[in-house]
């Protein structure tokens, strides 16, 4: 998409009326033309333009289009007064119904009829001073009536710069009128141009209309509802028209329900084609349908959809991946409602109050929160519905109460948050509204745009230009009126007096059905003279360079939830902000059965013009997947919904519903309530009441269940995490277990220990054994208001959140004596529950203050908001991770293999065995393992025993057994019935160095006599313990001293120094 220079055509379109119609006559002007002057060709064109306009007036509406070639051409100058008038108020008065067409090359060039509008370029050019806004106050806008074109002399003065930087001038026209001007600037020929392409579409008003492709072939098909002249059912019509190109649209027959209503395309159950969501007034009453496509034929599904006077938005509001549907009703008291998709074609309604008697509605994502908001325009008032994690509230707009309407989101100002654009009867007055979108606050801005009621209205970028336009319909003041408002990319929406039919009880949609790269425009509705349907070719100049492919996508799985992200991609003519983007995920390479994309999977051809379902984010969460591995990629949208191609996938594993989810147990008015918490954004999910008050929550992999202590009574309790169900813990006894405390301000579970832990209303750390029920009394932790505990199962680290008056703590609790230790302060101020995540090494707790879920590095006890959770109180917090243990029968991550014990193919240690590993494997024929892969030193390359060796221990050592020296090899000795290589010859400073420090002195024998008295100040028990009481040849085979400690501290102990002292050796003999 190509964009003018912001100088080109900021207002000046309020003198000129551009529209495209078939053409009958051309009239052409060619300012260097030498011929008769009469317009009839190039080289005999007129040199004026303002001559051609008026023989185009005159022509009785035989001259349909004026091309004109490169050239300047100014509204004061004609045959008459060919230097011109110097009347400075002049304009060129353009006529309806005549094309006016620039950028052609013209007499004297190869190709006279060559068009190119940057290479040839046609400017429109008047001398007059602009009127801006408000200089005095800085606004240098234009303002409406001011002239738009200043040729001026060009004398830069520093005074203020122009919309593209350039400085602004002085008296540019020199009448000595001192007023901040522009620079001089032409408007340059860009016309919207838009042809009527005949079709054989019926003519209808109440209408409804809506592209979609939905048979997969690569261009847009139609949707069609509304009322006919004639026809069965007084002239319902309800039609999918097929696109065949070449502009024939084709009844396929689809035999849908004839109503005057309302349609939506979705693909609601993931198989790659477009479905139908269909109802309004039939002959029968008021009708709701959803039709499934089945390979371009419509079954009904009879799904339970109600519908009085409706319109239909699909959107997925609980981020599951399927599209949901809501929909609006303006008759009797019938609610308008949301229907959740639970699959299989069945839809139900949740039961949000929202309100009745309403008209438009429209998903989008007005907070950037990564979640589907719903705004409804109607009698009671027009809102937005706030959606934070399937849970709605109501933002009250301020906006009128606004019946016979219509409402679309878009982000015209291309600042990355979506605008509305609201359109109705407003207590009887005819209004059109654009509301701009001010960090989640609806400001209206000034357009004075034609108010209409029993309209249509539509986003879409038709000249290319990466900014959304606005086309309306509806019934005026003045009567049926259809305007498209272009958008100059300056905050303003200005009409550009097209010659679309004016329509009233009608509908237009943009889509670009010939695939020329261009939106395209089709209307239907009541006209002046009775009941249109007209479809409008765009032939404007603007080329759409689609958008870049978004890059590095990454996954964050969250039990079975994952959020998907990328980097933002770019655009030609789109600002990065003004982009969308979207997700498709699928079970299988390509596929997007879990979230469609609906768009082509090789070309990225969007088979519904609009906004991508992820929206304006560039990271997406998609919640409650089932296990299994998924393929996800994203593309980009611009403003004119072209898509890019998709980004190479990116597959991601949901490992089970337990696996990394937050559980919650609620207090206070909530009391017993079990939550479901997102670690990806803190939204809860009510799983169920337990019936009872908890004081604490913990969870056990072992028995898969979350674990919590039952108020005032003490009791054990189990919880079912799918539905909050509750039973008494048993020990191996079948005794309930039971901790006679007031108050538990935390549980935690040692999984390698089979026992809990927790904090009383005492401070005192206390132990639970999950299999007899022992409840042991540790120690005092020391720190008063510990208010919650948190285990890391893999070293069994205890870490408690601690909060005295006026800070707050992480701390870390002794298990042996229940001494508590402080990590570091977390800044988050009042915490409520904490757990600890395996799966991610981190702790979580949440701010009751604020309500904020945080995340805690156990290492610095530095704190990471996550986001808000709903505003109940928390007694615990426990995160459910699988049990992972060697032997467990599952091989899980550091472990090779795992047989749940020793097999041939895998070691008690889960590896993979391997002779040389220090490990014996019976089982894989393994008799030694020396840790070594050589032969000859008693334990075979094939980990056997060679022959005159023993080998005992595991790791293996190996000896030859002997009776005297001559059973030995070489010069090796026979010392305690082994031979050995000189290993114990003479090392007088090892055997007998209590101390270590490499010489025996009598502080050895000093540290022994201590350690026989039960005193250790110099040595440890290990090193005063270096003889026992027997033959040391019970320590065969010898190794280099010390030698044979047995555990005990005695006299041989010290007989072992002396002897030591006096230079002998009992490891070598004595």
């Amino acid at each position: 998409m190509s964009r003018l220079n912001p100088f080109y055509a900021l207002v000046c379109l309020f003198a000129f009326s551009f529209t495209g119609q078939a053409t009958a006559q051309i009239l052409y002007v060619d300012a260097d033309a030498t011929g008769a002057a009469d317009g009839t060709s190039w080289c005999d064109a007129f040199v004026h333009l303002k001559d051609a306009l008026a023989a185009a007036a005159s022509s009785g509406g035989t001259i349909t289009e004026i091309r004109v070639a490169q050239g300047t051409y100014r509204p004061d100058r004609d045959t008459a007064n060919p230097t011109g008038t110097g009347d400075q108020s002049a304009t060129f008065q353009l006529l309806n119904n005549v094309a006016l067409r620039g950028g052609y090359a013209g007499c004297g060039q190869p190709n006279p009829d060559a068009h190119d509008i940057a290479g040839f370029e046609t400017v429109l050019s008047i001398d007059a001073d602009p009127m801006f806004v408000s200089a005095a106050n800085g606004d240098f806008r234009l303002s409406y009536g001011s002239p738009c074109i200043d040729t001026g002399d060009n004398t830069a003065v520093a005074v203020e710069t122009d919309l593209d930087d350039s400085l602004r001038i002085v008296d540019g026209n020199g009448d000595d009128i001192m007023v901040v001007d522009m620079r001089p600037y032409d408007y340059q020929l860009n016309s919207p141009i838009f042809i009527e392409a005949p079709t054989s579409l019926p003519s209808v008003e109440w209408a409804w209309l809506a592209w979609g492709d939905y048979d997969n072939d690569g261009d847009l098909d139609l949707s069609l509802l509304g009322v006919a002249d004639d026809g069965p059912d007084n002239g319902r019509v309800s039609r999918i028209y097929r696109n065949d190109g070449n502009n024939v649209f084709t009844d396929i027959n689809a035999n849908l329900k004839r109503v005057f209503g309302t349609t939506a395309w979705a693909d609601y159950d993931g198989d790659g084609d477009l479905d139908l969501a269909l109802g309004g007034d039939s002959l029968a009453g008021h009708r709701g349908k959803i039709y499934r496509n089945d390979d371009g034929v419509f079954v009904d599904t009879f799904a339970s959809v109600e519908c009085f006077g409706c319109y239909w938005s699909w959107g997925d509001f609980d981020n599951d991946g399927d599209v949901d549907l809501a929909n609006t009703n303006h008759l009797g008291e019938t609610p308008n409602r949301i229907y959740r998709n639970q699959g299989q074609g069945t839809f139900v309604d949740i039961g949000e109050p929202l309100g009745n008697k309403s008209w438009s509605l429209s998903w989008g994502d007005f907070d950037n929160d990564a979640d589907l908001d719903l705004a409804i325009a109607g009698m009671e008032e027009t809102t937005v519905h706030m959606n934070a994690g399937g849970a709605f509230t109501t933002l009250t707009t301020g906006l009128s109460n606004i019946v016979e309407s219509s409402l679309a989101w878009g982000d015209y100002d291309n600042d990355g948050d979506l605008d509305l654009a609201l359109a109705g009867d407003a207590d009887g007055t005819r209004v059109v509204s654009v509301f701009r979108n001010d960090e989640g606050v609806l400001v209206e801005t000034a357009m004075n745009l034609v108010g209409v009621e029993r309209c249509s209205l539509a986003w879409g970028d038709y000249d290319n230009d990466g900014y959304l336009d606005l086309v309306v319909c509806g019934s005026s003041d003045s009567g049926p009126s259809t305007h498209l408002y272009w958008n100059n990319g300056l905050g303003s929406l200005i009409d550009v007096g097209t010659a679309f039919v004016g329509v009233e009880n009608c509908s237009l949609a943009w889509g670009d059905y010939n695939g020329d790269g261009r939106l395209d425009l089709v209307v239907s509705g009541m006209s002046d003279s009775g009941r249109v349907t007209h479809l409008y070719r765009n032939e404007g100049d603007g080329v759409n360079n689609p958008p870049t492919t978004p890059s590095e996508l990454t996954t964050e799985v969250d039990g079975p939830d994952v959020a998907i992200s990328w980097l933002a991609a770019s655009d030609p003519e789109t600002p990065v902000p003004g982009l969308s983007y979207n997700l498709r995920v699928g079970r299988s390479p390509g596929s997007d059965d879990v979230s469609s994309g609906m768009a082509d999977p090789t070309s990225g051809m969007r088979r519904v013009p609009r906004i991508g379902n992820a929206q304006k984010q560039a990271s997406w969460t998609l919640k409650g997947l089932e296990i299994g591995t998924y393929f996800a990629s994203v593309q980009t949208i611009d403003t004119a919904f072209a898509g890019s191609t998709w980004s190479d996938e990116i597959t991601f594993d949901i490992g089970g519903s337990e696996a990394g989810a937050l559980y919650a147990i609620a207090s206070g008015s909530h009391a017993g309530d079990l939550y479901r918490v997102s670690r990806l954004d803190a939204t809860a999910i009510l799983i169920g009441n337990t019936g009872v008050p908890f004081q604490s929550l913990a969870y056990d992999p072992y028995t898969n269940r979350l674990l919590a202590v039952k108020d005032n009574t003490g009791e054990l309790m189990a919880i079912d995490s799918a539905n909050a169900n509750i039973t008494t813990v048993l020990d191996e006894g079948g005794e309930p277990i039971v901790i006679e405390a007031a108050t538990m301000t935390g549980l935690a579970v040692n999984p390698s220990q089979r026992a809990a832990y927790g904090v009383d209303e005492l401070e005192i750390l206390i132990r639970i054994s999950l299999l007899t029920g022992n409840v042991e009394s540790i120690g005092p932790v020391g720190f008063d208001r510990v208010l919650g505990l948190g285990i890391d199962p893999v070293n069994g680290t205890i870490y408690g959140y601690y909060e005295p008056d006026g800070g707050d703590f992480l701390i870390t609790i002794d298990e042996e004596t229940g001494q508590g230790t402080i990590v570091g302060p977390t800044g988050i101020g009042d915490g409520d529950g904490l757990t600890f995540d395996p799966t991610r090494g981190t702790l979580f707790t949440r701010d009751r203050d604020s309500d904020l879920l945080f995340e805690i590095d156990p290492l610095t006890a530095n704190a990471a908001a996550v986001g808000p959770m709903p505003a109940f109180g928390v007694w615990g917090f426990a995160v459910a991770y699988p049990v992972v243990w060697c032997g467990d029968g599952d091989v899980d991550i550091d472990e090779e293999c795992d047989d749940a014990g020793e097999s041939a193919t895998c070691d008690a240690d889960c590896t993979t065995p391997l002779c040389g590993d220090g490990t014996i494997n019976p089982t894989a024929g393994e008799v030694c393992d020396d840790t070594g892969a050589a032969d000859g030193d008693g334990c075979s390359s094939a980990c056997t025993v060679e022959p005159g060796y023993e080998c005992t221990g595991d790791p293996s050592v190996c000896y030859r057994p002997c009776v005297l020296d001559s059973d030995c090899e070489d010069a090796d000795v026979c010392t305690l019935d082994a031979c050995q290589t000189d290993v114990c010859a003479f090392e007088p400073n090892k055997y007998g160095d209590v101390d270590g420090n490499g010489f025996i002195t009598l502080a050895d024998l000093f540290c022994v006599l201590d350690g026989f008295g039960g005193n250790f100040p110099n040595c440890s028990f290990e090193q005063d313990d270096i003889h026992g009481t027997g033959n040391p040849v019970a320590c065969i085979p010898p190794a280099a001293s010390p030698c044979c400690p047995n555990g005990v501290i005695s006299l041989g102990d010290l007989f072992a120094v002396l002897d030591a002292f006096a230079g002998e050796n009992p490891c070598c003999g004595g």
